[in-house]
């Protein structure tokens, strides 16, 4: 299939068969897309890390998250950079758990 084939296909809700379908179909698109011998890159912003680059939900963190970029934008921008920490002081790594909150009734009566 030709990438506009697949775009349209898509629109109609033809790969929706299982979770995975849409994310593998959109992957394949932007293979196409990125593939094709007519494709010309442009390098339109840089950034380094001394550190793992890290990325979620449309930001991308840098230096162990002290640094995060939104990327929303066609220009990635900048939300937040935290100051330096000296050598004496160390940042602890933590786990995210993220989930539906639930609502309780209380039972009194």
């Amino acid at each position: 299939h030709n990438v506009c084939q697949l775009i349209s296909h898509r629109s109609l809700g033809s790969f929706a068969k299982c979770s995975g379908d849409i994310q593998r179909k959109n992957m394949g698109i932007l293979k196409k897309l990125l593939c094709q011998k007519s494709t010309k890159f442009q390098n339109v912003w840089t950034k380094h890390s001394k550190f793992p680059i890290a990325y979620e939900r449309g930001r991308i963190f840098f230096e162990n998250y002290r640094c995060c970029f939104n990327i929303v934008a066609a220009m990635p921008r900048s939300l937040y950079e935290l100051p330096r920490c000296s050598k004496l002081e160390k940042i602890e790594d933590a786990l995210l758990c993220e989930g539906p909150v639930l609502a309780r009734r209380s039972e009194e009566h």
